[in-house]
Parts: structure tokens; C-alpha cells; sequence
């Protein structure tokens, strides 16, 4: 009963979350800045610090990860974007 009627219908709200959790924990900054101390533990928004020094900003290298580091992203909302579709449509009855 669970598999057959109450998942299909609470799959939209699941992939929802699970896009929203994804991208709060691939763009978590702050809490790895406190606590990452070592140089090879850093995480992706992290490493986009060293491409700014006190005077200068490499601006090309830094829109290259930039790019990069935003294609799993991207990629996680087009595989759960007919979800997140259907979650926003779900109470909407249109009769014709």
C-alpha cells in the first residue's frame, strides 16, 4: 500500500527537498571555512578563495570553476525537474 499509493504521491515533494538539500550542501561555505583546516580537506566554494589575492582576481580562471562547479547542480535539477513540476501542479484540477 505504501509502494502502490502513498510514494508515487509524495515523490514530487521528495525530489524537492532533495534538490533543495543538494544545492544547501554543495554551496555550504561558512561552516567548512570555520572548521577545514587543512588545505587538501577544502571544499569546492572554498577553493574559489584562492583565486582572489588582496589586489587582484584571476576572473577568468575564477568563471571557469564557477562554470564547472555548477554543472552537478544543474544536472540534479534536470533529472528531478519534472518532480519539482508535478510537486507545483499537484492541486490543480483543469476541467475541459
Amino acid at each position: 500500500m505504501f509502494l502502490g499509493v502513498i510514494l508515487p504521491l509524495a515523490l514530487p515533494a521528495i525530489a524537492t527537498i532533495a534538490i533543495f538539500q543538494f544545492l544547501n550542501n554543495w554551496n555550504e561555505f561558512t561552516l567548512a571555512y570555520i572548521l577545514i583546516s587543512d588545505e587538501n580537506m577544502k571544499t569546492l566554494p572554498l577553493g574559489l578563495l584562492f583565486f582572489q589575492g588582496s589586489y587582484s582576481t584571476d576572473w577568468g580562471a575564477m568563471g571557469a570553476v564557477m562554470t564547472i562547479a555548477s554543472l552537478p547542480m544543474v544536472l540534479v535539477y534536470l533529472l528531478l525537474s519534472d518532480q519539482v513540476e508535478r510537486a507545483m501542479t499537484v492541486g490543480s484540477a483543469v476541467k475541459g
